[in-house]
């Protein structure tokens, strides 16, 4: 069953699809949860509430392509992460490689850096600092702002820059020194 039928059933109160639903998403959403937190349990809280949230609020949905719906659950759960890591101000210090599924690829990725594989580049990122490749990915690729960085982790705005600028340059060092072509 594609997922547009899925959603469309699910807006109709069909428990099945929505059974089906999480069997599809579950899995994918559970390893993004593991990128914020070490514990198991803060993962499954996480999940928990950012899946409820998913099937309270799926009737406001409107599908329109399948990067649109996982942009949305992803954009769900991370909301859910933050408001936990907030609600804790536990922040994870344990390291949790991105996986190649955790990106949506838009457009033609190579116009990010010509030089390098993706895969490569996603090698590249897990071995920065947790620190550093956590502000990474909430500025650069979930596309937060400073502010939110800041309130979410418990820094500040110039803080937040800060540490950004780090892992900029950490990655500039790496792309470098493994032979990668890097051009700002």
């Amino acid at each position: 069953m594609t997922t547009a039928l899925l959603i469309e059933k699910i807006q109709k109160g069909d428990r099945k699809a929505t059974s089906e639903m999480y069997d599809l998403v579950s899995k994918r959403l559970m390893k993004l949860s593991n990128y914020y937190f070490h514990s198991p349990d803060d993962v499954r809280v996480a999940l928990q509430r950012g899946l409820y949230t998913l099937f309270k609020e799926v009737d406001s949905f409107r599908y329109e392509s399948e990067a649109q719906w996982k942009s949305w659950c992803r954009k769900i759960i991370i909301n859910e992460c933050l408001n936990h890591l907030k609600a804790t101000r536990r922040i994870n210090r344990t390291y949790v490689p991105i996986e190649e599924d955790y990106f949506i690829p838009v457009g033609d990725a190579n116009t990010v850096l010509d030089s390098i594989s993706f895969k490569n580049m996603i090698e590249l990122v897990n071995k920065i600092e947790y620190k550093y490749r956590l502000v990474f990915i909430m500025s650069v690729l979930e596309e937060y702002s400073h502010k939110e960085i800041g309130d979410a982790l418990g820094m500040t705005e110039n803080n937040s820059r800060q540490v950004l600028s780090r892992a900029k340059a950490i990655l500039r060092k790496s792309f470098t020194k493994n032979g990668y072509f890097y051009d700002n």
